[in-house]
């Protein structure tokens, strides 16, 4: 994946990066969504990978997992 973004970076075609992220995102929201319906937590670090834009759009829908120390 890196490589394939970064010859798009390299070209630059900004035009299917873009493309790319808003269909990643979709179906990174589609699994979330997915895990919220069969109850369970996502994992707190994955969660906070994502995007701000992405975590409020999730926020309410999916239980993010706490971590234990």
């Amino acid at each position: 994946m890196e490589l394939i973004v970064g010859a798009m970076v390299d070209a630059p075609d900004w035009g299917s990066l873009a493309f790319w992220h808003g269909e990643l995102e979709h179906a990174l929201m589609q699994y979330f969504q997915m895990l919220g319906r069969t109850e369970r937590a996502v994992c707190q670090h994955c969660y906070h990978n994502l995007g701000p834009g992405l975590q409020e759009r999730l926020r309410g829908r999916v239980v993010v997992e706490r971590a234990m120390r």
